[in-house]
């Protein structure tokens, strides 16, 4: 009868443990880049949509209890309401002309933000929306 060593089983545990560790750092960059890309696709949603309905009632809507729900409901989005990973809202500037409407997206689990106001043509990282000139130009 034949059976593995002390010292075999302790090399291959090590061995399987050093290639974990290699493989969990790159799946978690590549899980934060579509997790950031999931932000930046729904911010152009958000203010795709907006501008929609700037058309149809001559005024930005902002959501007043700052819900995915009010913001599907309103602007005819599908944002998931369910296992989310980033809260939506948005923030009008009727002090600037032409108007500006500024949505943002905050990472439930780190916090982190991305914004975009109609004014732009990419979201940018970092900052907040607040319905003010100096925010959301």
């Amino acid at each position: 009868m034949k059976s593995f060593t002390l010292i075999e089983l302790v090399v291959v545990l090590v061995i399987m443990g050093v290639l974990a560790t290699l493989g969990i750092a790159p799946y978690n960059m590549y899980r934060e880049n579509a997790l950031d890309r999931e932000a930046e696709g729904n911010l152009a949603l958000i203010i795709a949509a907006e501008k929609v309905y700037r058309m149809e009632q001559q005024a930005f809507y902002t959501s007043p209890t700052d819900s995915e729900a009010d913001l599907n409901n309103k602007l005819r989005l599908f944002l998931s309401v369910t296992n989310m990973n980033w809260r939506y809202f948005t923030r009008k500037n009727d002090v600037v002309v032409p108007p500006v409407c500024c949505a943002q997206a905050t990472r439930v689990s780190t916090g982190k933000t991305w914004r975009l106001c109609s004014s732009e043509t990419e979201p940018s990282s970092g900052g907040t929306c607040v319905a003010s000139a100096a925010s959301c130009p």
